[in-house]
């Protein structure tokens, strides 16, 4: 909004200059706040991307972005129809709680409760070497190509064979390499996943083959299921034969308690208890030999022991209940392994496990990659974006002038007019008055006459910093609506090299304005009268193409023919030369009342509209406004 004020200021004090230095001595015009009004919205058009930008922008670069997109898009049709299929099969493996409740609980059975951390156990386990391994081995995939190693090249052959020792090691090597070359793409190929909160587990196989996928799914849920029975086989068959030698011993300590209680009735019969007597224990297998010891046998059984027969004679004070709940307690527990052991056996022979298939894998049917229609919506979008990244860049890259923004920015003037192309069907407004660019005349039309209010007539000039035929026709249709007003115009056409506007509307003339000023014809014989809605002309001939026709333009002549113009003419529009090829352009433009500068729409470059300000602020130019032409409808 600032900005937008300093540009209506400096716009007031050069139309207070030039109406002082007009030669009409016309009274200035006093200076009120609508000339300091921004227009409604301006900042909010200086600070944010507007919707007509955007669509301008796409408009503009639409042929880049299609172009960009259509190649992605190719691209990746491509690699679709090229690419490799990919087969995914899948299975899914139940881990059920309810297998273990369905069956009565065996003595010294183990029973875990499936939760989240035994399940990612589990899932550790599916992707163990183990498993893999057994896989492999089920399948012989150590000779399927796709999980071989590739061959090695002729060089390598070589130094194997020349450097690499004994034939022997050399095989035994290259069997453990492709063995881990199989692990490596079995591992790579499968994918084994938690299915939600159920007790369930998913088993995929990725193949370039779609029976490989789906027997290496079902391999491995076979061997997972297989190693489970194993690994319970093993632990009952450690838990049997640990069972059976504590057996043994409790077997040795039952029997020996046993003959202790027959030798204390023996020797006591029944009577005596508490007291301290003599009692002969033998090695346990003179127990299982010979029995215990009776009443009338102990002289016999001293005897054995003078023989040779070790015998260890202890004496403590004991009873007889002591040694009746010792043997007791021996024949409980030797009754309690040996019913383990009978069931660690049942076990072994008939393991159980509470993991079944749900899902057997079978055959996929289609391809699981490459998934050709993400494929091309992702090619779409990426060349979509990629189009759009390649038109920001040439946008940044261009350096032309592209919005209003930019003229008043360089130029330091407002922008008047924003004027679309010109019809296809010719370059007259009257084809559709109701078109943009019709409009866009017709708002210009309005400032040219709000400027002239209180002056006799106004001089106007076009300038442009490179020859730009757009300019042209905008300055020939502004002078025809108004003559339609009512109003006096003439249009000049000075552009002496380019002659637009005169090819276009004077053809058969034979005088042009050089003419006039070298005294060669009269005024009247070198204007083209215009018809209805035509203004009239004064035109550049090709005898004016002569070295000296712009010096002349800049001379005091011009000057008096401009006062001679005038006097008979309300608006006298000048089609200025481009400043860049003309040196005299500037002189040219210093003579007149005001100046508008013209720029066409990515032609004109924004280092040109600098040059052309600089140059116009050291001649003095009275710069009042600027247009932007040529902008896509």
């Amino acid at each position: 909004m600032i900005k937008r004020q300093s540009v209506n200021k400096k716009q007031a004090s050069s139309q207070a200059s030039s109406q002082s230095s007009s030669k009409a001595g016309a009274p200035i015009r006093q200076v009120t706040l609508e000339d300091y009004a921004p227009e409604a919205g301006s900042a909010r058009e200086d600070e944010f991307i507007s919707y007509q930008e955007i669509t301008g922008f796409v408009h503009e670069y639409m042929r880049t972005i299609a172009i960009a997109t259509g190649v992605t898009i190719a691209l990746a049709l491509l690699y679709v129809m090229t690419a490799t299929p990919i087969f995914t099969a899948e299975g899914r493996l139940l881990l059920d709680p309810t297998l273990n409740q369905e069956r009565p609980a065996q003595s010294g059975e183990l029973r875990v409760s499936i939760d989240s951390p035994y399940l990612q156990s589990q899932i550790v386990v599916l992707l163990s070497e183990k498993i893999l391994n057994k896989v492999i081995d089920r399948l012989g995939l150590l000779k399927v190509d796709e999980f071989r190693v590739s061959p090695p090249s002729f060089f390598r052959r070589m130094k194997a064979k020349l450097f690499g020792g004994a034939r022997g090691k050399q095989t035994s090597f290259m069997d453990f390499v492709d063995r881990r070359v199989a692990i490596g793409k079995l591992k790579a190929g499968l994918q084994v996943r938690r299915v939600g909160l159920p007790h369930a587990i998913d088993i995929g196989f990725s193949s370039r083959n779609p029976d490989m996928s789906a027997r290496v799914v079902n391999a491995v849920i076979d061997a997972y299921i297989a190693y489970r029975l194993e690994t319970k086989e093993e632990t009952a068959r450690e838990g049997g034969q640990w069972l059976e030698k504590r057996i043994d011993e409790l077997r040795i300590l039952m029997n020996s308690s046993a003959r202790k209680v027959q030798r204390f009735k023996a020797a006591l019969d029944f009577r005596i208890s508490g007291v301290a007597v003599e009692i002969a224990e033998t090695p346990d297998r003179d127990a299982d030999k010979g029995g215990a010891d009776k009443g009338g046998q102990k002289g016999a059984g001293d005897a054995r022991g003078k023989k040779g027969a070790k015998t260890v004679v202890k004496k403590r004070r004991v009873s007889l209940e002591e040694l009746e709940s010792e043997a007791k307690t021996y024949r409980r527990l030797y009754e309690s392994f040996l019913l383990a052991y009978t069931e660690a056996v049942q076990r072994q022979s008939n393991p159980f496990s509470n993991a079944r298939v749900i899902t057997k894998a079978e055959r996929p049917l289609s391809k699981s990659r490459p998934r050709s229609k993400l494929v091309l919506i992702l090619g779409a979008v990426v060349g979509l974006l990629q189009g759009v990244g390649i038109a920001l860049m040439r946008r940044v890259s261009d350096g032309s002038v592209r919005s209003r923004a930019e003229m008043e920015s360089r130029l330091e003037v407002e922008c008047l007019a924003l004027v679309p192309a010109a019809p296809e069907g010719g370059e007259s407004v009257e084809l559709d008055q109701y078109s943009g660019f019709s409009n866009s005349i017709k708002s210009l039309r309005m400032t040219l006459r709000r400027r002239r209010r209180n002056r006799e007539a106004l001089v106007l000039g076009f300038l442009s910093a490179r020859s730009e035929p757009q300019c042209s026709n905008i300055i020939h249709s502004l002078a025809g609506l108004l003559v339609d007003l009512g109003e006096k115009a003439i249009v000049i056409d000075a552009d002496l090299l380019n002659r637009t506007i005169s090819d276009r509307y004077a053809v058969q003339c034979k005088y042009g304005a050089v003419d006039v000023l070298e005294d060669e014809c009269e005024l009247e014989e070198a204007i083209v009268p215009g018809g209805e809605g035509m203004a009239d002309l004064l035109p550049a001939t090709s005898n004016n193409e002569r070295l000296g026709g712009y010096e002349l333009l800049s001379s005091d002549k011009m000057q008096a023919l401009l006062e001679l113009l005038r006097r008979r003419y309300d608006y006298v529009l000048v089609d200025l030369p481009p400043l860049r090829p003309v040196i005299e352009t500037a002189v040219i433009s210093a003579l007149l009342d005001e100046v508008i500068v013209t720029a066409e729409h990515r032609h004109t470059p924004l280092e040109a509209l600098l040059e052309l300000k600089q140059v116009a602020h050291s001649a003095k130019v009275n710069l009042v406004g600027s247009v932007l032409a040529n902008l896509p409808r």
